[in-house]
This record gives C-alpha cells, sequence and structure tokens, in this order.
C-alpha cells in the first residue's frame, strides 16, 4: 500500500495538472468578408450624409454632402472649422467684455424741455480774498489785547496774509512758520477771521441781471465756504433758509426760461486792488465755478482784470439706469445716494451723495486721520474738529498727501 508521503505527486496531479497535460481550445472567428465590409463603409457613407442634410448647424451640410469630390470636401472642411475657431473667438471675446461689466453712454431725449433743468450755481471768487480794509478791525476782534505789538502781533499778520489766497492742498504755504509758538494763538479761530474780512456782495459785485430783469445783487448770491475759501454764490443750496425755500418753493433753485444769450445770469465783477493785502504777489483776477445746486465744488476758471467773459453751458443731465444696481459699485465706480450702508459710499454731512461732495469728504477724512483736524473752512459744518494754528506744520508734512 503505497503511502501519501510515498507519492506526493500523485494527489497534486489530480488538482494541478502539468503544464504539459493542459490543452487550449482556440476558437477562431470567421473573417468578415470584404463585400460586407464595403457594404457597412457605404451605410456609414449614407448616414453622414443624410445627417448633412438634415443638420441645423450652419455650413456643415457642405463638408459632409454625398455626392461631392474629396478635393471639394476638403475645402468646405477647412472652411467650416475656420469659421468655427473664429466663432469661438469673437464669443470669448463678448464674454470676457460681458465680466468686465461695461457701461456705455447713451442719448435718451434731446428734446427734455429746458425748464424743467436747473440752472447751474454760479460760484464766483476775487483771486485775493480778503479785503484788507478791514484788517485793523479784525485784529482789534480777534487777537488779545496783551499780545499787540508782540511777535504774536506779527505772526497773526502773517498767517492772515497767509489765508488770502489759501486753497485747500496748498498748506505748503505754511511751512515758513515751522518753528514759531503757534500753539500760543491756538485760541484764535482764523476761519472766523477770513469770513470777517471777505468780500462782502456790495464790494465785489455790481450790475446784476438774471433773465433780462435787473436784480439787487445782494438779493441772489449768498457768501459760503468752498475749497477756496468764503465766495459769494448765485442760485446756492448751501444755506439753511435755501434748503428750506426749496422745500415749499417748487421754482427754486431758479432755472432758465429757454437757452440763448442773455437768458441767464450777467454780472459785474470789482476787483478793488486797493484793497488787497500789501503782501499778496498774486495776479489779480477772478474766479468762478459752474456746478450743480446741491454740489459742493466744480473745477475753476480764472479771469484776468480786464477781461470780459460770455460762458455758454450746455444743459446736460447724466444718470445711472436702475438695472446698473445689480452690479458691485466698486465695478461701476460709483454707488447710489440710497446704498448708505455700501463701503465706497462718502459724502458730506447733510449733503446728498455727489460724486464732488464725496472727494470732499475723503479730503477731510485724510486731514483727520495724518493730523487729527479739519480745514473748516473749505467745508460745510461737519462732525470733525477744526484745525488749530499749531496743526498747521503737520498739515504742511502731508502736504502731498
Amino acid at each position: 500500500m503505497l503511502t501519501e508521503e510515498l507519492v506526493p505527486n500523485r494527489r497534486l496531479a489530480k488538482i494541478y495538472p502539468r503544464a504539459n497535460l493542459i490543452t487550449f481550445q482556440n476558437y477562431h472567428q470567421p473573417k468578415a468578408s470584404k463585400k460586407s465590409a464595403n457594404k457597412n463603409l457605404k451605410n456609414f457613407k449614407e448616414l453622414i450624409g443624410e445627417f448633412g442634410e438634415h443638420t441645423s448647424i450652419h455650413g456643415l451640410g457642405k463638408p459632409l454632402a454625398a455626392n461631392i469630390s474629396v478635393v471639394q470636401r476638403l475645402f468646405w472642411t477647412i472652411g467650416f472649422l475656420c469659421a468655427l475657431g473664429m466663432m469661438i473667438f469673437v464669443i470669448q471675446i463678448l464674454a470676457a467684455r460681458y465680466n468686465r461689466q461695461q457701461f456705455k453712454t447713451v442719448v435718451n431725449a434731446t428734446n427734455y424741455p429746458i425748464y424743467r433743468i436747473f440752472f447751474p450755481e454760479v460760484h464766483i471768487c476775487n483771486q485775493n480774498r480778503l479785503n484788507w480794509a478791514r484788517f485793523p478791525s479784525a485784529k482789534e476782534n480777534y487777537l488779545r489785547r496783551e499780545h499787540h505789538n508782540t511777535h504774536l502781533d506779527r505772526l497773526f499778520t502773517e498767517v492772515v496774509a497767509l489765508y488770502d489766497t489759501f486753497t485747500f492742498g496748498r498748506f505748503d504755504v505754511f511751512q515758513n512758520l515751522s518753528g514759531q509758538a503757534l500753539h500760543e494763538l491756538n485760541y484764535v479761530n482764523f476761519t472766523s477771521v477770513a469770513k470777517f474780512m471777505s468780500w462782502r456782495c456790495d464790494e465785489l459785485f455790481t450790475n446784476c441781471v438774471w433773465r433780462h430783469t435787473p436784480m439787487n445783487c445782494c438779493d441772489i448770491f449768498i457768501m459760503r465756504r468752498s475749497t477756496y475759501g468764503f465766495c459769494m454764490s448765485f442760485n446756492s443750496l448751501e444755506m439753511t433758509e435755501e434748503q428750506l425755500r426749496q422745500k415749499f418753493d417748487d421754482k427754486w433753485p431758479w432755472r432758465a426760461a429757454r437757452s440763448g444769450p442773455g437768458t441767464g445770469l450777467k454780472v459785474r465783477v470789482l476787483i478793488n486792488e486797493q484793497l488787497h493785502s500789501p503782501y499778496s504777489t498774486k495776479q489779480k483776477g477772478v474766479m468762478f465755478m459752474l456746478m450743480e445746486p446741491g454740489v459742493w465744488w466744480g473745477y475753476p476758471n480764472r479771469v484776468d482784470v480786464t477781461g470780459q467773459v460770455q460762458v455758454r453751458i450746455n444743459a446736460q443731465l447724466s444718470f445711472y439706469d436702475d438695472a446698473t444696481r445689480h452690479i458691485s459699485s466698486r465695478i461701476r465706480e460709483c454707488v447710489f445716494d440710497t446704498e448708505r450702508n455700501s463701503i465706497d459710499f462718502r459724502t458730506l454731512l447733510n449733503h446728498v451723495y455727489m460724486f464732488e461732495n464725496c472727494q470732499a469728504e475723503c479730503r477731510q477724512e485724510y486731514t483727520m486721520r495724518f493730523c487729527n483736524c479739519s480745514v473748516d473752512i473749505f467745508f460745510p459744518p461737519s462732525q470733525y474738529p477744526p484745525c488749530k494754528l499749531s496743526d498747521m506744520p503737520c498739515l504742511v508734512r502731508h502736504n502731498i498727501i
């Protein structure tokens, strides 16, 4: 009797047959005949041709047509691919333009009635904004008696002379005051001094005419602050009484009845060189700004002493369509007056949102950030503390900013 140990390979042979005992049966499918292959190709061509005849893709039917030569098919294929590439290129351009959210200005109406548009505010300044004939009274009213005929008297005179042509962004004119005891005159409100010495309407204007009607200049011009100090304004909404008048008078601010010469404002401005500051070397003349009522400032225009200027104004209103509200303010680069929670919203206190009002508020925020005060002669009353004389060196250091 044989044991498992003597013939170990017999059991293994039953489970794992040797390799040379393994046979493989190959199953060979019969090759398709040439006739069958030609038939399938013909069916495919017919299918492609039928698709080309009924496809709605413009231009694709030509290269897929059944009865054309190889050269024609190649020509139409190249043309179709070129057209497809051009279409993809144009789509990319349009997609990029849409993503940039570009705005376009269109003419909404060319026959809008002129009488519905506010006549602009006319802001007029003498380039030498102080009447130096009132300087002795100003020193008597604002400089303490014990400081008369002292070095503080000379400092007071020098500062007031600088206010004669002082404008925002020209703080460098106070550079020569560095090193002096400026804090000793912090009690002087130089904005009040400048207002006291500013030109009155009867000193600055004569021969005022509005819409062919002679007017009293002091009835139609008021004094107000601006980026150039205290000047006179026509058709302004800056004063409280003018704002109240707008609520009860639907004809205020004034409007012109029609366009053309003589339908607006005519005024003669007096220079009064003999009453200018003896320390001023600036060229004599007049500066005026035109802006929409409720706007704080505009870009200045200057006129020489003997100049006669006729200003023609284009009556134009620009506005954004409400459809632009869904675009962020950073893309459209403006905000609506109702978007007061926007991080881009800036405007002067008690003023509607306008570009110029926003910029004026930003100027105040910059002086607050670097010098912790606001040069109040250039802005309407606000919540910011006014700059004192001792703050001027700080403004000089940051003038370029």
